[in-house]
C-alpha cells in the first residue's frame, strides 16, 4: 500500500465531520464525513480514531482542524472552548491521535484552515482576508504574505464563531 505523501484530514465541524486522504499532491483520493452528534469529547476522538483506523497504514501524517482555540506550538494540540462543542474544551486532540497512530499530527483552528484554504495562490496577493460562513456559525482571520497570521497567542486577526441563527 502506498504511504509516502500521503496524510489524513480531519476537519471538526458543528453540523458533520469531514475528513479525506490526500495525495503528495494534496489531491483528494477519498473523502468521506459523518454527523457531529457526539455527547463528550471521549466519544468525539473514539469516533476520529474509527474514523482513521482503516486509512492508517496508508498515511504518514494528520491534520485537523478544529472549533474554538487551538494554540500554536502546543505539543498537545488542546482544544479550547471549542466554539459549538463546548464539550471539547481541553480536549489534547493532537496528543491522543498522535499516540494512537505513531505519527505527526498537525492541527488549527477551523477559520484559519478555511481562511488558507481559500487563500488566492497568486504571489502578487500579500496581504488578505476572508470571512467563510457554514451552518453553525462565521469565522475568519487575517493572510500576510502567503502565512496565516498567529501573533503571539495564537488568535492575532481571527474571529471565530459569530452564530447564524
Amino acid at each position: 500500500k502506498e504511504r509516502d505523501g500521503r496524510v489524513f484530514g480531519i476537519d471538526i465541524g458543528g453540523t458533520s465531520v469531514k475528513w479525506a486522504v490526500l495525495g503528495e499532491d494534496f489531491s483528494i483520493r477519498e473523502r468521506g464525513s459523518i454527523p457531529t452528534d457526539f455527547s463528550t469529547a471521549e466519544e468525539a476522538v473514539s469516533t476520529l480514531m474509527e474514523i482513521v483506523e482503516p486509512y492508517a497504514d496508508r498515511v504518514r501524517a494528520i491534520g485537523v482542524s478544529a472549533p474554538g482555540g487551538i494554540y500554536e506550538g502546543d505539543p498537545d494540540g488542546v482544544i479550547h472552548r471549542g466554539g459549538a462543542l463546548t464539550y471539547m474544551d481541553g480536549c489534547p486532540v493532537g496528543r491522543l491521535l498522535r499516540e494512537r497512530f505513531d505519527m505527526p499530527v498537525a492541527w488549527t483552528t477551523t477559520a484559519s484552515a478555511a481562511l488558507w484554504a481559500s487563500m488566492p495562490r497568486a504571489p502578487a496577493r500579500r496581504l488578505h482576508g476572508r470571512c467563510a460562513r457554514d451552518r453553525t456559525g462565521i469565522g475568519g482571520g487575517i493572510v500576510v504574505d502567503g502565512r496565516v497570521l498567529r501573533g503571539a497567542n495564537g488568535f492575532a486577526g481571527e474571529f471565530s464563531f459569530i452564530r447564524n441563527d
